[in-house]
């Protein structure tokens, strides 16, 4: 009842009933987070959320050796070799194996539970405004650049 701007039950005195009626206003933010909430949820977006704080010294070395078996079991890990590396491309694969054997050990042995992947905050009316602005101010300053300006090409009045 906290989330609600005006809440109130009454008696009607338009018909004769036992019953009160409610009524209520609701903060429209709060339909739209519980709304993308809902939706991330039926839709299978969500992301995993760890308690590190219930982890303890013997947690976090069951934790260290579990990744180290996950590294050791994939053979594009074990047959690295210092030279093997020659590309960033190279690089950002091994990067994801090791990524994924520090995920998969993280699940297996860190407490942790689902939550809503939450949508990126709204921005305020003021900020989009502003932003509006900027981009109006791009546009005008692109269209004088050197190269319209050299081929006398000037902006219309419509742009």
């Amino acid at each position: 009842m906290n989330s609600f701007i005006f809440h109130d039950n009454f008696k009607s005195d338009l018909y004769q009933s036992d019953h009160k009626q409610l009524i209520v206003f609701f903060d429209n933010q709060i339909i739209a987070k519980l709304l993308l909430d809902h939706l991330s949820i039926q839709k299978g977006y969500f992301k995993f959320k760890y308690n590190y704080n219930k982890m303890d010294d013997d947690l976090w070395t069951q934790f260290g050796q579990t990744t180290d078996h996950l590294v050791n079991s994939c053979a594009t890990l074990t047959n690295l070799k210092v030279d093997s590396i020659h590309s960033s491309r190279t690089l950002n694969s091994i990067w994801m194996f090791i990524r994924d054997c520090i995920i998969k050990a993280a699940k297996e042995v860190i407490s942790h539970h689902k939550v809503a992947n939450n949508s990126p905050q709204r921005l305020s009316k003021p900020i989009i405004q502003l932003q509006l602005a900027i981009k109006k101010v791009n546009r005008i300053y692109y269209s004088f650049k050197a190269s319209n300006i050299k081929s006398l090409k000037w902006p219309s009045n419509s742009q």
